[in-house]
């Protein structure tokens, strides 16, 4: 048993009229080309659908069953239709991206939200790290852009200046780091949470911080915000993470410590097939991640970064 599409149309196209006659005008056929589709839908199901002696057709118990389950056929075949047409139109099915831990989830999700109103058929693969470079994902092909503070060049990476990311030192009030006269010294002493493993820190931090025996290692940025605010240790943190504990004085700045500046810079290969809905994606990133830039960072900032 097969139904086709136009008989699907018609039971519903009657349904949302009222007539035989109502839905032909509809779908732009004449009345009885309408009541055939349903004549062979009724044979084929071995079922009448339609009570036809009121003033107009109603549906029979088994004919409302059956309409339902023709709207979830209908939904299926224009989705079917979309995504062919979606295809065709060269439109990528798939994006990956691969971000630092750092990135400012705000402004990704706003990104996010505004690409998904353009492109609700398009599936977003958001890959976060700590413990490997975002740009690795890219020259291994298992990512179409990335986001990351390094500062690496390489002749197959189109690289463009992002957003900047302001780090502090803090710990809890209760916790001895943030006292009045403590000194660098001092806080090697003192219990240092990171994030990341000991093998990507050596890549990325001051060699007095892999000798410091007090330091715990953690998976991500909330773990790590938890254990300060509990007066577990120290740390410097993204302060886009962390305004409302800084309001509330459950972390307090680090006097020892000044806050200390990150480039995030979007990357892209150069010879990679830029299609539709990644060459929107890119401007939109281009887009927030400047908007986010003039609120919020100096000149005097950026002059330090470039310098």
């Amino acid at each position: 048993m097969s139904f086709n599409s136009e008989e699907i149309e018609a039971l519903i196209a009657i349904v949302e009229t009222g007539s035989f006659k109502a839905a032909a005008s509809k779908l732009h056929k004449s009345q009885s080309s309408i009541s055939y589709a349903i004549k062979n839908l009724e044979q084929k199901i071995a079922l009448s659908l339609f009570d036809r002696q009121g003033h107009s057709p109603s549906l029979t118990d088994a004919g409302r069953v059956v309409y339902n389950k023709a709207l979830t056929i209908f939904k299926i075949h224009h989705e079917i239709q979309e995504f062919s047409n979606f295809i065709s139109e060269g439109i990528e099915t798939k994006i990956t991206l691969a971000v630092t831990a750092v990135t400012p989830t705000p402004i990704l999700m706003k990104v996010l939200q505004e690409f998904n109103l353009k492109f609700p058929q398009t599936q977003i693969e958001l890959n976060y790290t700590t413990h490997e470079e975002p740009i690795d994902y890219l020259l291994k092909n298992e990512a179409d852009m990335a986001i990351s503070s390094s500062m690496i060049k390489h002749h197959e990476m189109e690289r463009v200046k992002w957003n900047v990311i302001e780090f502090i030192a803090v710990s809890s009030p209760e916790n001895p780091a943030c006292l009045e006269g403590i000194s660098e010294d001092d806080l090697n002493n003192m219990t240092h949470i990171v994030v990341g493993g000991r093998k990507t820190l050596a890549k990325k931090v001051p060699s007095n911080v892999l000798q410091n025996s007090n330091v715990w290692h953690v998976q991500d940025f909330l773990i790590k915000k938890e254990l300060l605010v509990n007066g577990l240790g120290w740390g410097s943190i993204p302060k886009i993470l962390i305004e409302r504990e800084l309001e509330e004085e459950m972390l307090i700045p680090i006097p020892v410590k000044p806050s200390v500046h990150k480039q995030l810079d979007m990357f892209r290969k150069r010879s990679e097939f830029k299609g539709p809905a990644s060459s929107y994606l890119w401007k939109l990133f281009m887009k927030h991640g400047s908007e986010s830039r003039l609120k919020t960072i100096t000149p005097s900032v950026f002059n330090q970064l470039d310098a």
